[in-house]
């Protein structure tokens, strides 16, 4: 009969997981605040108020980047007298390929550590 044991002497898993979900947070945090400036940048502007109102609501897995003004969808998305200026899906559309090689990277230095 052939038995085999592993024994752990140095169990990194948890540390790794700390790390991991640190660095997820920073990312998603760094994210979201770049979005939320570019689509500020990208907001047509008549009385300031709908630039105003972009932010960010941020977890540390999540982020969700809005605009609160009753009129913010009419400027996104258009109306059938006025077209669209988009502002939050440009900025959508520069940040997550950026945010996705972030996340590669750092999925490929997890599994390195590991």
């Amino acid at each position: 009969m052939f038995t085999t044991s592993v024994k752990i002497r140095a169990n990194r898993i948890p540390r790794i997981y700390r790390s991991y979900k640190k660095s997820v947070a920073y990312l998603v945090n760094l994210t979201a605040e770049n979005m939320v400036h570019e689509a500020k940048h990208l907001c047509p502007v008549r009385t300031g108020y709908l630039r105003s109102t972009i932010s960010a609501k941020v977890t540390p897995s999540k982020a969700e980047v809005g605009a609160t003004a009753p009129y913010a969808g009419y400027v996104e998305f258009g109306t059938w007298k006025m077209g669209a200026q988009p502002y939050l899906r440009p900025s959508f559309d520069f940040w997550a390929p950026f945010f996705k090689k972030e996340m590669e990277w750092l999925m490929e230095r997890m599994v390195a550590m590991s």
